[in-house]
């Protein structure tokens, strides 16, 4: 078939679309419509072409990973549970004297892609106790991997394992911005790599601005191949991302799984390699596990998202917003090793204060109905806001959560 169907249609450019929006607009100047992002990226509402350059930045397949993360001894039943429900991947989080045998009881790690994070002071000690496990029990380790957050504040200094961890995820539950977040796991990973681990896992927050969470993932897959190439660092890294609980509500708890639901897209579309999702009303309980699980197996399996490899490349307003976000985001990270690095961000407190700068912010923003949100500042039936992090928060010391961090 040598027809061409779209000769039937008539071309337009730019200048045609021009005079459309403000036909449109009836009058009303088009650069009201324009927008700022929290940092400062302008936004325009319209794309006719894009000067940034379009490279893939994405996972090397479609499909990505389904998980469930856990942090209890006792949760051998609810793992389970989750993978009989359609997860394929664990996240453990586990600390010193953890019996593997009862956490993973029945569970075929043979065939499931497991991360066991590491949050105690001996790892020797636990290497060999899983090592032993795993021996006893499987033929093949490979999709079983233990790693650690070498700067993570124990009661004795943490040992620097082979597989790294770093968990950006908390900046982002602090109040952090999309580019402080980048920026901040950016300088973490610097650190990580000098002692040149063979493996990466980074935990992303997702918040809820939908393209800008799209470009941001894309954005920092690409300045991790940067960083990683600047250090001729040839391990691999898993881009894990979990939606931020600080955008979600304690008293309207089924908003959440909308805003659960639109920030998984994002991840999805921007590439994340596995994603885990909170309950959608914080009870754990059987019910609403599977019910927050199902938002991703929708989107796999009625969405069809599996099937599109980076569906967002090409796409002007998310390339030009993917190059902003990298520039914006590299030349802060730079500031932050001009300054001395990671380690002398977090003892100085430039980390924390930055942090706690935008949280106030924010929550002005919202207070003042610059910002709106169903349930916070609109739409509630009780005075004032119900965010847990909104009320919990305004005065807190953030460095109980940021520095619990220290160097090696």
């Amino acid at each position: 078939m040598n027809e061409n169907l779209f000769d039937e249609f008539p071309a337009y450019c730019a200048a045609d679309w021009e005079e459309q929006i403000l036909s449109d607009l009836k009058g009303q100047p088009k650069e009201g419509l324009n927008s700022v992002t929290e940092d400062g990226i302008k936004v325009s509402p319209n794309y006719f072409a894009t000067t940034a350059p379009i490279q893939r930045s994405f996972r090397n397949k479609a499909q990505w990973s389904i998980a469930s993360s856990f942090s209890q001894e006792d949760c051998n039943e609810a793992i389970l549970e989750s993978l009989s429900g359609g997860c394929n991947a664990l996240i453990v989080h586990v600390k010193d004297g953890v019996d593997f045998s009862k956490i993973f009881d029945n569970v075929m790690l043979d065939i499931i892609d497991c991360t066991v994070v590491y949050h105690g002071s001996n790892l020797s000690v636990l290497e060999d106790d899983l090592s032993k496990y795993v021996q006893a029990n499987y033929n093949n380790n490979a999709c079983l991997h233990l790693v650690t957050d070498s700067l993570e504040n124990t009661e004795k200094k943490a040992e620097a394992g082979n597989h790294a961890y770093v968990n950006s995820s908390v900046y982002r539950n602090a109040g952090c911005t999309a580019v402080q977040e980048m920026e901040f796991a950016l300088a973490q990973l610097t650190e990580i790599l000098i002692s040149n681990p063979k493996s990466v896992h980074i935990q992303i927050g997702v918040g809820p601005d939908y393209f800008c969470e799209i470009a941001k993932i894309r954005a920092f897959r690409s300045l991790i191949k940067d960083i990683a190439d600047a250090f001729n660092w040839n391990g691999k890294f898993k881009i894990s991302a979990t939606p931020c609980t600080y955008y979600l509500s304690t008293q309207e708890v089924n908003n959440n799984l909308l805003r659960l639901t639109t920030m998984t897209m994002s991840a999805v579309i921007g590439g994340a390699d596995q994603i885990a999702l909170p309950s959608f009303d914080f009870t754990d309980s059987a019910f609403s596990n599977r019910i927050t699980r199902n938002i991703q197996l929708i989107l796999e399996q009625e969405a069809f998202l599996s099937k599109v490899n980076d569906p967002a490349l090409g796409a002007y307003f998310i390339e030009e917003l993917t190059r902003d976000i990298s520039q914006l985001a590299w030349a802060n990270f730079q500031d932050i090793e001009r300054e001395g690095g990671f380690l002398i961000a977090l003892k100085n407190n430039t980390i924390a204060s930055r942090i706690s700068a935008s949280h106030k912010k924010r929550l002005q923003q919202y207070e003042n109905g610059k910002k709106a949100q169903i349930d916070s500042n609109t739409h509630v039936s009780q005075t004032g806001f119900s965010h847990k992090t909104w009320n919990g928060i305004k005065e807190r010391n953030l460095s109980n959560e940021i520095s619990q961090k220290t160097e090696q």
